[in-house]
């Protein structure tokens, strides 16, 4: 009995051994839990840190922080704080020693404080801007006046909106929107045609139309109120008495290719003949001045241009050239106030006039042409540094975008040079192609 006393009493204490053991095993991964709360701290103290860093700025700092971030954003800005903001180079914000991270941290929290709602009362101070300074009225069309035509692109839209309606119920508009413009964007020049066509012929009838409504409403033919008159110039003489005989010549080309080839022609005159025209410009100056004091009387705070007439060099030797003058005396004086580049031997000829415009040679060129107009601080240098910088740092997926939207500028150039062509006679049309032909001569020069 004694014996088996003892074999237990023996069992129960490796039992308590073991119970032991297992308390001791246990205190290791306690402490484990610790380290790994003590892992974790330098986190917590990191954003402790930075609310310590956010503490330490005066109110002075504060202000000059707010100063420096107004400075950055141009007069009568337009853009949601939340665009504007993403704008904001804060590597030009500085802030006594506090660095462009924090300085983009204080505005963070310096936001959280500021009320995004509009009051009443701010309201009504827009309300007096408006009043003081009022936008630019809408004008209401005349109900006879014809709608200038769809683009091929929305003439697309229009065609297949009902399309995906209907294969998707319940699909909002923006989407449908969205979702065509993808497949245009994807379509390939020749399915492009058919609506380039069809813009075309919608094109030319409402040029017919117009021109029928303004012989009809010649008061429509006045320019819009509210914008002062502009300087009388010998060329605009020129362009308006020649316009309509232009336009019945050239029922195709646009207001923009008939202008270039009217100022081709006027370039290309005689001093004798570009005379007539700066005398009817000097001859419409009474008329400028009257207009000018009508609209002094509504805008008081327009100030006028001190010149009376807008003229170039070559225009202003040739009115002061009196009749009697011989025709080398007045061509040497022309030549004194040319361009250096005219007194050179005479170059190709690179431009014609009426052509389509050319599309940029890269996507980087393209990208600047986009964005430069944005920018309404700094000079120019400084905006193509800035524009330089975010193409550099731009994904590559974003750069693929404007790679394949200048794919698509190509495209339709092509295409519109085609229908350019047609509408040259035999004679224009090699002077065309000759121009064509040194500008891609150029471009493997360059």
């Amino acid at each position: 009995m004694e014996s088996t006393f003892v074999a237990k009493k023996h069992k129960k204490g490796k039992h308590k051994k073991h119970d032991h053991a297992i308390e001791t095993d246990t205190e290791p991964s306690s402490s484990a839990s610790n380290k790994e709360k003590d892992f974790l701290n330098p986190e917590e103290e990191k954003v402790e840190d930075t609310k310590e860093d956010l503490d330490s700025w005066t109110s002075n700092e504060r202000l000059t922080l707010i100063e420096s971030i107004r400075s950055q954003c141009p007069d009568n800005d337009s853009l949601s704080y939340k665009v504007r903001e993403k704008k904001i180079s804060w590597e030009k914000v500085t802030v006594s020693n506090h660095s462009a991270e924090q300085c983009r941290r204080m505005w963070q929290e310096l936001q959280k404080q500021v009320r995004k709602h509009r009051t009443l009362p701010d309201l009504l101070h827009d309300a007096e801007t408006v009043v003081h300074h009022p936008h630019k009225k809408k004008r209401k069309r005349h109900p006879d006046q014809p709608a200038k035509p769809l683009t091929p692109y929305i003439l697309y839209i229009k065609e297949h909106r009902e399309k995906v309606k209907a294969k998707n119920p319940g699909i909002t508009l923006p989407d449908i929107t969205r979702l065509l413009s993808q497949k245009w964007q994807s379509l390939s020049p020749r399915k492009r045609e058919k609506y380039r066509l069809q813009y075309n012929k919608d094109r030319e009838d409402f040029v017919k139309a117009n021109e029928e409504f303004l012989q009809n409403h010649p008061a429509k033919k006045t320019k819009r109120e509210g914008k002062p008159p502009a300087l009388p110039f010998p060329f605009q003489c020129f362009y308006d008495a020649k316009i309509s005989k232009y336009k019945q010549k050239h029922p195709n080309l646009s207001t923009s290719q008939l202008s270039a080839k009217l100022r081709a022609k006027y370039l290309k005159l005689k001093p004798s003949k570009k005379k007539k025209w700066i005398s009817k410009a000097m001859e419409s100056i009474p008329d400028y001045e009257k207009q000018l004091q009508e609209y002094l009387i509504t805008h008081p705070e327009f100030k006028p241009p001190l010149r009376k007439i807008r003229l170039t060099k070559e225009e202003m030797v040739i009115s002061k050239c009196s009749p009697e003058m011989d025709v080398d005396e007045i061509t040497r004086q022309l030549m004194e106030v040319a361009p250096k580049d005219r007194r050179k031997k005479a170059k190709v000829i690179k431009t014609f006039p009426g052509a389509p415009e050319k599309p940029p040679k890269t996507a980087y060129t393209l990208f600047i042409k986009k964005e430069i107009g944005k920018l309404t601080v700094g000079s120019m240098t400084d905006k193509m540094t800035q524009l330089g910088k975010e193409w550099q740092s731009m994904a590559e997926q974003e750069r693929k975008k404007y790679e394949k939207k200048l794919q698509r500028l190509k495209e339709d150039y092509e295409l519109q040079v085609q229908e350019f062509e047609k509408t040259l006679s035999p004679e224009d049309l090699a002077k065309f192609r000759e121009t064509q032909n040194n500008s891609r001569k150029k471009r493997k020069t360059d």
